[in-house]
């Protein structure tokens, strides 16, 4: 466990420094005016789904995409697009990155 500790500062730091550049209003993606493009993993809980709902108020229902391993119901997909996947595949996560112009994976 001691191990670990460097890098959990580390992370820390990095997400401080995220926070600080969101205060100042720095955009965090490089798409045009619409906001970023999101991939949300296990997008089907609970927080997927939540956060997914508020992504999709920003930016719009295109720029954020859900994955899961399990099917969703027909409102699920009427909310925005949908992708089946199994993100622990690296080449099936890799192909959906580059097709998609994902620019956030949560």
């Amino acid at each position: 466990t001691r191990a670990l500790w460097p890098s959990l500062r580390n992370m820390k730091k990095s997400i401080l420094s995220l926070f600080k550049s969101l205060e100042k209003g720095t955009r965090l993606y490089h798409s045009g005016s619409h906001g970023p493009r999101v991939l949300i993993t296990g997008g089907l809980g609970q927080l997927g789904t939540g956060l997914a709902r508020e992504l999709r108020k920003m930016h719009g229902e295109d720029s954020v995409i859900l994955s899961d391993i399990v099917k969703p119901d027909a409102e699920e997909i009427a909310e925005g697009p949908f992708v089946f996947a199994d993100v622990l595949d690296f080449k099936c996560l890799q192909e959906i990155v580059v097709n998609k112009r994902i620019e956030w994976i949560v």
